[in-house]
């Protein structure tokens, strides 16, 4: 697997943890006394959240158009795998058709 998209994969869960971490950890810090540390983790796990939220839906966004190319990539050769088969079969039929058979008695 290619380091790049490992990191990619990772990047976002790592950045959802430490987000809701720093969310979780900065009640704690404000209430031992210090709120503008508290405030400043609040600020950072949401910002670290949001980046970690947002490239997953850009991911999933990404995902679903793939998969829709994909399917539709799917349909084009079925329904070109459908059009030589019945071209084959008329091609047949025509062959049979020109066949006359001549009986003498």
């Amino acid at each position: 697997m290619d380091l790049e998209a490992l990191l990619l994969g990772v990047e976002p869960m790592v950045a959802l943890g430490l987000g809701l971490a720093a969310l979780l950890v900065a009640p704690l810090v404000g209430a031992l006394g210090n709120t503008e540390a508290g405030q400043s983790l609040v600020d950072s796990g949401r910002s670290m959240t949001k980046h970690g939220i947002r490239i997953g839906v850009e991911t999933f966004n990404k995902v679903q158009e793939t998969l829709a190319e994909v399917g539709e990539s799917w349909n084009d050769l079925v329904a070109e795998a459908k059009a030589e088969v019945k071209v084959e079969r008329n091609a047949a039929k025509a062959e049979q058709a020109r066949r006359i058979e001549i009986v003498t008695d």
